[in-house]
């Protein structure tokens, strides 16, 4: 929360507050690994409820688990990661099990950040989208929840930091756009790399 002292924090982890409830913590991907846990959050209005999966990446039943018992209308998580050498072939009909089951449950599935970093995708994805629509439900990808082609740009992100390079620094025209908000960036900056931390931090002493 933001306020008139700052900024503080809450631990949210399996708690409710509000119409949000948060899950415990779960694998970061699959169980055991080295990268930690991630905390999941259902979003309740009125009948209605979305769950954000976060990066799951359907490698841990324990996560697919609490998403179903909280049966929301609408799940976004991140997929698998199939780029990466700890996925193999087993896992990955493992992940598609889990996303079959959660789909069934939720009605539609979202998968996207970890899933989509690679063209790989779609030889997983679009047979997967098919079984889930022969039962009734459905699985995509957010630009296809949004009514968009997918077009995953960042697996193709060489490629198009070659075609279109990244500028060295976008402060000088921020500073003629908004002289403010760049001011604001500087001092922010300034002040995490001298170790102020979030928690202590002052909003009025970035002005």
């Amino acid at each position: 929360t933001l306020g008139e002292n700052g900024i503080s924090f809450e631990e949210a982890d399996g708690r409710r507050i509000g119409e949000l409830v948060f899950s415990r913590p779960v694998p970061h991907g699959e169980r055991g690994n080295p990268r930690g846990t991630v905390t999941m959050a259902l979003f309740r209005e009125g009948e209605r409820s979305f769950a954000f999966g976060s990066d799951i990446q359907l490698l841990n039943n324990e996560a697919v688990e609490i998403l179903g018992s909280w049966k929301p209308d609408l799940c976004l998580l991140s997929g698998p990661p199939l780029y990466l050498d700890v996925v193999t072939p087993e896992e990955r009909r493992r992940a598609a099990r889990r996303a079959l089951d959660l789909a069934s449950v939720t009605g539609t599935l979202v998968l996207d950040h970890h899933l989509t970093r690679t063209t790989a995708c779609r030889a997983w994805l679009e047979p997967l989208a098919e079984k889930a629509a022969s039962m009734g439900c459905r699985i995509l990808t957010g630009a296809e929840f949004a009514g968009r082609p997918s077009l995953f740009l960042e697996a193709q992100r060489r490629n198009l930091f070659e075609k279109w390079p990244v500028r060295r620094s976008y402060l000088p025209e921020l500073e003629r756009a908004d002289p403010e908000t760049r001011a604001w960036i500087v001092n922010l900056a300034s002040l995490l790399l001298e170790g102020v931390s979030l928690e202590e931090l002052d909003p009025r002493e970035l002005a």
